[in-house]
C-alpha cells in the first residue's frame, strides 16, 4: 500500500508528476492541518499527505462518486461529491462520527465563523458550523424568488473587517452577499453570454474578484459588493490567445492562472494592469496541459489534476524571460468589452 507521494520528473524542470498508482484523481487542493495536499478519487477515496510526501490519512466517500472537494476544520473535514456532502468528526482517539446531507455539491469550502458551505446549485448554499453537542443542525439558505445556479463560491475578508461569500453562478454571472448582513441579500451581476464558471480573490484584505466564463471571458471587480450593486463590472476582457473550455481560475505570485480543456495559461502583469487602471500587454505562458482541476496549495504550488494524473508546479521556479524553458511565451493584448450588464438584489431564505 502506497506511503508516500513520489514524484517523478518532466521535461520542464519545475514541473513533476506524481506516482498515485491506481488513484484516480478528480480533485486536489491544500490540506492545512499537515500543510500538505489532499486528494479525491473518481471512485470516492481520498488521500491526505504532509508537506514532505507522508500519506497521513485515508477515507472514502459513502458513495462511489467522484470527489470534487474537500476543506478543513480542526477535527473536522467536509468531503463533497455530485451525489453527497458529508461532514466528519476525525478527532483523534475516537471514531469518526459523520454528518450526512441529502444534497450532492460542486466542492465545499472553509467560510466566515469557521464553518463550511456548500454550492448545492439551484438549491442554494448549505452552511454547516461544527459545535459540541449532538444536535448539529445544517443550513441551507436560498434567493427567495428565483433559482440561482450557485456552482463555485468563496469567502474574502476586506481591508475593514468585511466578510463576504461570493459565487459563481453560471448564467447569471456572479452574486456576492455581504456573510454579516445577510439582510441585504445576494447581488448578482451579470450580462448575456456570460456562463460563469469559477471566481477568486485578487488579494488578501480584499474584495476585489475575477470571475471567469466558461468561453474564457474575465469579468473583474474592485469591490465585489459595490461592482454588484452598481450593475457595473471595473474591467471585462477576453484574450483571442486562450483556447478550449474555461475550467478554473486562480489568482498565484501576482499573475492570474486561467485553466482549460486545452491548456494552462499564466497571464503576467494582469494584475498589476488592473490595479493600476491601464492597458498594457499582458504576457502569457501557455503550457499544453488539458486540465480536469487546479488548486494552489501552500502558496507556491500549483496542483494541477489531468485525465492522466496529477501535476505539482512550482511556481516559485516561473520566469518570464523568453531565454528559459517556460512553455510558449508571448505579448498580447486583451480585447475590452462592453457589455450591457444586468443585476439585482435577491433576498435569501431558509430552504
Amino acid at each position: 500500500m502506497m506511503n508516500f507521494l513520489s514524484e517523478k520528473k518532466t521535461p520542464v524542470e519545475f514541473i513533476s508528476d506524481l506516482d498515485l498508482g491506481d488513484f484516480e484523481a478528480t480533485w486536489a487542493g491544500e490540506y492545512p492541518p499537515a500543510q500538505g495536499v489532499a486528494l479525491g478519487a473518481e471512485d470516492g477515496r481520498i488521500l491526505l499527505a504532509a508537506k514532505d510526501g507522508n500519506i497521513v490519512g485515508r477515507a472514502k466517500a459513502e458513495s462511489d462518486e467522484a470527489i470534487n472537494g474537500l476543506a478543513f476544520l480542526p477535527n473536522w473535514m467536509g468531503i463533497s461529491t455530485r451525489a453527497e456532502i458529508c461532514f466528519v468528526d476525525v478527532t483523534p482517539g475516537q471514531e469518526p462520527t459523520f454528518v450526512p446531507s441529502p444534497y450532492g455539491a460542486h466542492g465545499v469550502i472553509v467560510g466566515p465563523d469557521e464553518q463550511f458551505i456548500a454550492p448545492l446549485g439551484t438549491n442554494g448554499l448549505l452552511f454547516f458550523k461544527p459545535q459540541a453537542g449532538e444536535e448539529l443542525p445544517l443550513t441551507i439558505s436560498r434567493p427567495r424568488a428565483r433559482n440561482l445556479y450557485i456552482y463555485r463560491v468563496i469567502s474574502m475578508i476586506g481591508s475593514s473587517g468585511q466578510r463576504v461569500v461570493a459565487a459563481a453562478t453560471r448564467r447569471d454571472g456572479i452574486a456576492a452577499m455581504p456573510f454579516d448582513l445577510p439582510e441585504r441579500g445576494l447581488h448578482t451581476l451579470t450580462f448575456d453570454g456570460l456562463d460563469a464558471i469559477d471566481l477568486c480573490q485578487l488579494g488578501p484584505s480584499s474584495l476585489s474578484v475575477a470571475a471567469l466564463g466558461k468561453d474564457g471571458t474575465i469579468m473583474m471587480c474592485r469591490d465585489v459588493i459595490e461592482d454588484t450593486m452598481q450593475k457595473h463590472a471595473s474591467m471585462t476582457i477576453r484574450f483571442a490567445d486562450i483556447k478550449g473550455t474555461a475550467y478554473r481560475i486562480l489568482n498565484a505570485h501576482g499573475a492570474l492562472i486561467v485553466a482549460t480543456s486545452r491548456a494552462v495559461y499564466f497571464l503576467g502583469g494582469m494584475l498589476e494592469n488592473f490595479s493600476q487602471g491601464i492597458t498594457e500587454p499582458v504576457t502569457i505562458q501557455e503550457f499544453p496541459i488539458k486540465a480536469i482541476d487546479a488548486n494552489i496549495v501552500n502558496e507556491h504550488w500549483l496542483i494541477i489534476v489531468t485525465s492522466r494524473g496529477v501535476l505539482k508546479l512550482d511556481l516559485r521556479k516561473l520566469r518570464w524571460d523568453a531565454q528559459h524553458d517556460n512553455g510558449h511565451q508571448r505579448q498580447v493584448m486583451a480585447t475590452s468589452l462592453s457589455p450591457a450588464f444586468m443585476g439585482q438584489v435577491e433576498p435569501m431564505v431558509a430552504a
